[in-house]
């Protein structure tokens, strides 16, 4: 019985100090301006019959690799 009390106070403990983990890199990261992750390269599988802008569904241009992206 002893044996299940303390593995049920240790199982919280590593929860907590999980939930206390996130709380700071996310607050880290919202801190330093960081994106949480980063992309090397971004592929498309859409097929291309001409370059969609994305101006008639309200989104940002999506550049086809020869033009900049500028916003």
């Amino acid at each position: 019985m002893m044996l299940s009390v303390a593995l049920f106070i240790s199982g919280v403990q590593f929860f907590s100090m999980g939930l206390l983990g996130e709380i700071i890199a996310r607050t880290y990261y919202e801190s330093q301006n960081k994106p949480i992750y980063a992309l090397r390269e971004v592929k498309s599988h859409r097929k291309e019959a001409g370059r969609f802008d994305g101006i008639e569904r309200g989104l940002p241009a999506i550049p086809n690799g020869s033009e900049p992206f500028t916003k």
